[in-house]
C-alpha cells in the first residue's frame, strides 16, 4: 500500500513540476512577445533635412516616408533653415493647394514661420508631435507655394499605436494651447 501512495505522489509531482516548466516558458514567451517599443523621434529627410528639389534635389519625402509606421506620441524633426516653414495639416485640400491661409483653426497648424526675405539663413530645428490618428499632411508655403510644389510636402497615416503619452493629452483634444519647445 505504501509503494502506491508513493508512486501516485511521484506522479502528482511530475505533473506539477511539468505545469510549473510550461507556465514559467509560458511567461518568458508572453513577455518577450508583449514587449512595446518606446515612442520615435523621426528626422524628417534623414540628413537630408526638410527642404525643396530646388535647394536638395535628392531629396524625396514619400521615399522617406515609405518604410515607416507613424503612431500617436512620435515626433517628427524637420531639420531645416529659416527661409522654409512648417506647416501641418490634416485637411487634404489645405496641402494640395500649397497654401494655408483659408486654412480653419482646427485642422491647421503653423509650427515654423519662414522669413524669406533672408539673406543669411540659420539652422532651424522644429519637433512636431503626432497627435491624432488619420492622414496628417506637412508642406512649406513660401514663396506662394512654389517650395511645396517643387517636393517640400509630406503625407503620412499616423496609426494609434500606443495611444498619446499622458503628456500629449489635452483636456479638448485642442492643441492650439499646448506649446512646444523649437530650437
Amino acid at each position: 500500500m505504501r509503494s502506491s501512495s508513493l508512486a501516485n505522489y511521484n506522479h502528482s509531482n511530475n505533473g506539477v513540476c511539468q505545469f510549473l516548466i510550461i507556465m514559467m516558458i509560458t511567461a518568458l514567451f508572453v513577455n518577450k512577445c508583449s514587449c512595446v517599443e518606446g515612442y520615435k523621434n523621426y528626422t524628417v529627410g534623414d540628413s537630408l533635412g526638410w527642404f525643396d528639389t530646388l535647394e536638395k534635389p535628392s531629396v524625396d519625402y514619400r521615399k522617406w516616408a515609405s518604410d515607416k509606421i507613424f503612431s500617436l506620441g512620435d515626433f517628427l524633426i524637420f531639420n531645416t533653415d529659416n527661409n522654409h516653414s512648417v506647416i501641418q495639416t490634416y485637411n487634404f485640400t489645405t496641402y494640395s493647394l500649397c497654401d494655408y491661409s483659408d486654412s480653419l483653426d482646427n485642422d491647421t497648424i503653423e509650427w515654423s514661420a519662414a522669413d524669406p526675405s533672408s539673406v543669411d539663413p540659420r539652422p532651424v530645428s522644429v519637433s512636431v508631435p503626432l497627435v491624432k490618428t488619420g492622414m496628417t499632411y506637412f508642406f512649406s508655403s513660401d514663396y506662394d507655394g512654389e517650395q511645396c510644389q517643387n517636393g517640400q510636402n509630406l503625407k503620412i497615416n499616423v496609426t494609434y499605436g500606443q495611444g498619446l503619452p499622458s503628456t500629449l493629452v489635452t483636456p479638448s483634444g485642442d492643441f492650439s494651447s499646448v506649446e512646444f519647445r523649437q530650437s
